[in-house]
């Protein structure tokens, strides 16, 4: 099992963005935060999922995405990318792809280890057909 470490804790709020002639609600624009905050059993302290049906609750509590994939984000797309743009909660140096979805922190005080890793469903569809 790998271990990662997080780089950038993330959070963000519903919000009413234009789509498709209307306006869909979504909480997928994450910043960054500084300082310490708290991980519940239902995901970050001050975090919010607009979709709750796909996102959220004690089994899709927190999305991580892995830092190595921004560069080629940041190529494709030809500009700069922020921690958090793609509405993860949690930036981390490395993450393999897994075909289960587990999650297990490991706290203390001065560190935040995030070990065995999987995407969330829905992310883990994009671009699969699904």
């Amino acid at each position: 099992m790998s271990v990662a470490t997080v780089l950038t804790v993330c959070r963000g709020r519903v919000k009413g963005v234009p789509h498709e002639g209307g306006i869909l609600r979504t909480a997928i624009f994450k910043s960054p935060v500084e300082g310490p905050v708290r991980v519940t059993r239902l995901g970050l302290e001050g975090d919010a999922q607009a979709d709750t049906r796909h996102h959220g609750g004690p089994e899709m509590a927190l999305l991580a995405y892995s830092a190595t994939h921004y560069p080629h984000w940041k190529a494709f797309l030809g500009r700069d990318l922020e921690r958090g743009q793609f509405g993860e909660n949690l930036t981390v140096s490395r993450l393999e792809k897994v075909k289960r979805i587990d999650l297990a922190i490991e706290a203390t005080r001065s560190a935040l280890a995030v070990v065995g890793l999987a995407p969330a469903r829905t992310h883990a569809s994009v671009g699969a057909g699904g």
